[in-house]
């Protein structure tokens, strides 16, 4: 069969390039380090401590005092009853084990929250850093859900993990973890 030959117009290429641009924007939260849709209103979370930080939206706060990045809400905790709209939790830990074949496990993997199931693991590199994402499920006097990343540096771990995010929410945490700078 020989080739088809389509014309186009210069209004016609035009529209596709902007087309193009503008659908380049839609794809999946880059973890690159780019700033991304991160505006520059958007705050920075420093762990003096463990030398990381990581940028987040304007209407989010941190719940610890400056130096300190442990916890990053929006809205009021109304715990046990209900969360509020976004509540992140940020901790370093110890390597243990293999990382990442040992992390954010389908069944009981590494995790701080009692009985955790992980789903949907992925094998990554957050800003350059071997990482895991995973969504988790765990249960105990709170049962809870979410999105969980497990992200190495040295012979430390972060761990984050956002509970019951919608998926606007989702979609800034997210952006958030591309922010990550260790």
């Amino acid at each position: 069969m020989g080739k088809m030959h389509v014309p186009f117009s210069k209004s016609g290429l035009l529209a596709l390039g902007i087309l193009s641009i503008v659908l380049a924007g839609c794809g999946p939260a880059s973890t690159d380090g780019s700033s991304g849709s991160t505006g520059s209103n958007w705050k920075t979370c420093r762990d003096d401590q463990y030398g990381f930080s990581l940028r987040y939206p304007p209407d989010w706060h941190s719940t610890t005092p400056e130096g300190r990045c442990v916890q990053l809400q929006k809205g009021k905790s109304d715990l046990p009853e209900g969360l509020p709209e976004v509540d992140v939790f940020i901790q370093v830990i110890p390597l243990q084990g293999n990382f990442p074949a040992d992390y954010l496990r389908e069944k009981g993997g590494t995790g701080t929250r009692g009985a955790v199931t992980s789903m949907d693991r992925q094998e990554l590199s957050v800003n350059g850093l071997s990482a895991v994402r995973a969504k988790f499920q765990s249960s105990g006097p709170t049962p809870n859900w979410g999105i969980e990343y497990a992200i190495r540096k040295g012979n430390q771990v972060l761990d984050i993990y956002i509970s019951q995010p919608k998926p606007e929410v989702e979609a800034e945490f997210e952006k958030v973890i591309g922010t990550l700078q260790w």
